[in-house]
């Protein structure tokens, strides 16, 4: 009898201390992830090499909000465009972050393609029709990957209804002048 209450005991105790150290670490992590909650909702950028893919969204948005467009263009395309077979992908997006983001990057084309204005013929920017077209893919690329993206159909729509219905990029002239014994084009 007394061998049978010292295992119950023994048992009773195991688990309690695993039950604890369960707890320690749920409260460890709580305490991380209010931390980094705390800092998104400021609008501060997040630092250290935890949650790269959250400190890279969040400074996207950052200079998308601060209208530097061009940085978050940038910094939303770097996220986009990390390798998807490493095991080692600091960006690894389920499909609802992967829309918010392809959303987010429309919105700054979008955004881009705004502050452009129009040439004195009354013709587009070449810029503000490239940043449309970029912008027009984001959006369709975004309802791709969540079709029930709302605010992604109502920007798209309003995409729509500003471009005109047969964009195309003038070509520019080529000069005519061939300059012999330097190389042409980009090294």
């Amino acid at each position: 009898m007394n061998k049978r209450i010292k295992y119950k005991n023994a048992l009773v105790c195991t688990t309690l201390l695993i039950g604890l150290a369960g707890g320690a670490y749920e409260a460890y992590q709580y305490h991380q992830l209010s931390t980094v909650n705390k800092a998104l909702m400021t609008g501060s950028v997040l630092q250290g090499d935890d949650y790269l893919l959250q400190k890279k969204f969040s400074y996207a948005y950052e200079q998308a909000k601060a209208k530097n467009y061009k940085h978050a263009i940038q910094a939303y395309g770097q996220m986009l465009e990390a390798p998807k077979q490493q095991d080692d992908n600091p960006f690894e997006m389920d499909t609802a972050t992967q829309s918010n983001v392809q959303f987010n990057l429309a919105n700054s084309f979008f955004k881009t393609g705004l502050q452009r204005s129009v040439n004195s013929d009354g013709t587009m920017h070449e810029e503000a029709m490239f940043a449309y077209t970029q912008a027009k893919r984001a959006y369709k690329q975004a309802l791709n990957s969540n079709p029930n993206l709302e605010k992604a159909k109502f920007n798209l729509s309003l995409l729509l209804s500003i471009m005109p219905g047969k964009m195309q990029l003038v070509e520019k002239e080529q000069s005519s002048m061939v300059i012999s014994n330097l190389p042409q084009g980009l090294p």
